[in-house]
């Protein structure tokens, strides 16, 4: 008995994030952060500006928590953008939908949790199905 494959054709495991951003998609990242060269540094970019078009940031008083107005920034008045819990609403918009990511926008927004807390459950939640309330622990 022989064997008669190659090594090239043995299909390859694939590992690591899924890439979801299109070429147009990588152009609008590279407009945002041209220094940012790694593949997860630029999801987490596409994550962040798909978020605050989901959630009408700035502007929207809703959400005002997760990010300043951009007249609070230039009078420094202390306005912040809080990148990680925005990353992570912007994986939720993609693994579970509309809905669930505006849910867990309003729990962030209710329980302000630390962005330390948002990226260690936030696996918990994009492999499970527990809606994000439920796995994002304050």
């Amino acid at each position: 008995m022989t064997i008669s494959e190659t090594v090239s054709d043995i299909p390859k495991r694939k590992r690591g994030r899924p890439r979801l951003m299109t070429d147009s998609d990588d152009k609008m990242v590279d407009s945002c952060g041209p220094n940012i060269r790694t593949v997860r540094g630029r999801q987490d970019i596409f994550y962040r500006m798909e978020a605050l078009m989901l959630l009408g940031l700035p502007g929207n008083e809703r959400f005002r928590w997760l990010s300043a107005t951009k007249a609070e920034v230039m009078a420094g008045k202390g306005g912040n953008m809080r990148l990680s819990h925005l990353t992570a609403i912007g994986r939720f918009y993609f693994a579970a939908g509309k809905e669930q990511a505006l849910e867990a926008a309003d729990w962030m927004c209710r329980t302000k949790p630390t962005a330390k807390s948002v990226r260690s459950q936030q696996p918990e939640f994009l492999s499970g199905t527990p809606t994000p309330p439920r796995t994002l622990r304050a």
